[in-house]
């Protein structure tokens, strides 16, 4: 993938580089009609593809991965895929997993059109929405010319915030082209505010202190 440059760059390409950047070598799911030729470009990169035998599945192995590596991906099809994940995504948003979901979407001109196609539940946005509530950052990539920085937004906030985030992939949009990687620019990394987290100590040391059978319930 590091051969990338301007005349060789399409969206998947790039979406495959920045997953890797972030520590993400596998990657896992169920193929669809939607998201086929990302992973034709999935198939021809290092990333190694893991099929599993349904998209929940997909999901609880990315979270795994992601709880041992630092980031994971899933990627599945358009509703029947995309929503059949949506339980693993919603555990990884409530124990803060840096999990990367990618769904494969019809094309952006039958979106435009509202054209019926297999697997449309109510609206074309409808997946959008309903994965806006338990991720952190969503976004459809609908342009060739800012699908880089989306991407680029939406793994950083994953890594960011240790939680789960949302890409939709249109599949006109797999081989669109684009520009090639650039250095990532910018922090990826929380720091407490210091005031904050003395008084934050001195409250809990006092409580643990006055109790006379203290017990400490370790979360995420």
């Amino acid at each position: 993938m590091n051969g990338i440059n301007d005349k060789s760059c399409t969206v998947s390409r790039y979406l495959l580089q920045r997953l890797q950047e972030a520590g993400v070598n596998h990657l896992f799911g169920v193929p669809g009609d939607y998201v086929l030729d990302f992973l034709d470009e999935v198939i021809a990169s290092p990333i190694r593809w893991v099929g599993t035998c349904n998209e929940l599945n997909a999901g609880y192995a990315a979270d795994g991965y992601a709880r041992l590596n630092g980031a994971g991906a899933a990627v599945v099809t358009y509703c029947v895929g995309g929503l059949s994940i949506l339980n693993a995504v919603a555990g990884a948003f409530a124990e803060r997993v840096p999990m990367i979901v990618i769904s494969g979407a019809p094309p952006a001109r039958r979106r435009e059109s509202g054209a019926m196609v297999h697997h449309l539940v109510s609206d074309y946005y409808l997946q959008l929405d309903i994965f806006k509530k338990v991720t952190v950052d969503a976004a459809i990539l609908t342009d060739p010319e800012t699908a880089p920085d989306e991407i680029d937004r939406i793994i950083r906030s994953a890594i960011l915030h240790k939680l789960p985030v949302y890409l939709e992939l249109p599949a006109d949009m797999a081989h669109a082209r684009c520009r090639p990687p650039a250095p990532l620019t910018g922090s990826a990394t929380l720091h407490s505010d210091p005031e904050s987290l003395k008084n934050s100590l001195q409250d809990a040391s006092e409580q643990l202190n006055r109790a006379d059978n203290p017990v400490l319930l370790a979360g995420i």
